[in-house]
């Protein structure tokens, strides 16, 4: 649900979004726009904004984006390799070094990668035992916080899934 203090915006360019932000947020991007200066920073990162400023720390990125579970814990982490880092394509070691930095908790990381690949998507294989992020794990990634803009990448994206062989019935 959008209040009365938020907007809908979409903005569009070498990276786009598209989200409710709170007024006094779409003031400042459409400023943005408009004039073409970047306002003065706070040194705060904005959970909102699909690009993660330069130096921001993995905890900071994780601590905004408050994913819930261990595969969005997973697909944060892979967005911020992806994007911040520059790493596209990504092993284990990298997951948990990044994990570590950004004092994250997640009880069994292997089985959380071969989660976040195999029933959630959020991840795909890259070659060599390399995973990187997919498009659908990237707009997951950019909903949160926001559990309602979740719950709408996760319906406007299709996952296909393998379907399962109906048993047979035995007649007797």
């Amino acid at each position: 649900m959008t209040s009365e203090k938020d907007c809908k915006i979409l903005v569009s360019g070498a990276l786009s979004f598209e989200g409710v932000v709170p007024i006094a947020l779409a003031h400042q991007i459409i400023g943005l726009a408009i004039s073409g200066n970047a306002p003065p920073s706070s040194g705060a990162f904005s959970p909102t904004m699909q690009n993660i400023p330069a130096g921001a720390s993995a905890k900071a990125f994780v601590a905004a984006k408050r994913p819930t579970t261990d595969v969005e814990k997973v697909a944060c982490i892979a967005f911020f390799l992806t994007h911040s880092e520059n790493t596209p394509r990504f092993k284990a070691p990298d997951i948990e070094r990044v994990m570590r930095d950004a004092a994250l908790d997640i009880s069994n990381l292997t089985r959380a990668i071969d989660n976040s690949t195999r029933q959630s998507k959020f991840l795909a294989k890259a070659g060599e035992g390399a995973k990187q992020i997919t498009a659908f794990g990237e707009a997951v990634v950019n909903a949160l916080p926001n559990r309602e803009a979740v719950t709408a990448a996760l319906k406007e994206i299709p996952v296909r899934r393998r379907k399962r062989s109906a048993k047979k019935k035995k007649h007797n």
